[in-house]
């Protein structure tokens, strides 16, 4: 299960391509087991490959209809429990996707209550969400401290790159973001569909980092597809 929980990492910080290599070997390794196939197929479904992602996803249930945590996992959870923090964390962006502020604040709320890596970026959100000035300035020196120190995870700029926006700071914003997708965030929806990006989708520079997101993408896609390929013809 190491390699399988290795892919959920490397999914989560955007190596989308490492994370398929790990689900991959996970399977190979562990073929009996729902959740090296869900975790397969969530990776399959990062890079845009659909077809594959239900496969996997299906012969996960297969293998076990009933599997409580791989049914979780198809809702880009690692468990049911109440104080999942990463859990609350996807739920909120989900509602956010469909414009639904307060039921994001709601699930915000829940994660930024709760001890683990989301807690300063649901914080930032929430802050965000009720345009607390205050709070968002004091957030931004501390996510400012935590890069100084080293950290380079790629939420910590993302979520600088939002509080910028909010204080109209377009430039600054512009080069978070940037610095976000350097950092190996993938996800596109974050750039997509979210009422708080609203004042920079039209915004050429913003444009066009996205665009050379999904071009990354698009090359880790690519390196997965080649990889089949090849695994199909040995």
């Amino acid at each position: 299960m190491t390699l399988a929980y290795s892919a959920l990492v490397h999914l989560e910080s955007g190596k989308l391509f490492l994370a398929y290599k790990k689900a991959i070997k996970a399977v190979g390794k562990d073929a009996g087991n729902p959740i090296t196939h869900a975790i397969l197929g969530l990776s399959y479904k990062e890079l845009g490959m659909t077809k594959l992602a239900n496969k996997a996803l299906e012969k996960s249930l297969a293998i076990n209809a009933d599997f409580q945590q791989t049914k979780t996992l198809l809702q880009y959870s690692l468990s049911q429990t109440p104080n999942n923090q990463y859990s609350h964390w996807i739920k909120a962006h989900l509602y956010l996707q469909t414009n639904d502020v307060t039921g994001a604040a709601k699930s915000f709320e829940r994660a930024a209550n709760i001890q683990g890596r989301y807690q300063m970026s649901a914080k930032v959100y929430l802050a965000l969400i009720h345009k607390n000035k205050v709070q968002l300035e004091s957030l931004n020196q501390q996510l400012s401290n935590e890069v100084k120190q080293g950290n380079q995870w790629a939420e910590l700029h993302f979520d600088k790159a939002l509080i910028q926006l909010a204080n109209d700071n377009m430039a600054d914003a512009i080069e978070h973001f940037q610095q976000a997708i350097d950092a190996g965030i993938s996800q596109k929806y974050r750039f997509k569909n979210d009422p708080l990006l609203l004042t920079i989708s039209d915004n050429v520079e913003f444009q066009r980092i996205t665009k050379a997101l999904e071009l990354n993408i698009n090359k880790q896609r690519q390196q997965a597809i080649a990889m089949e390929y090849l695994s199909q013809a040995l």
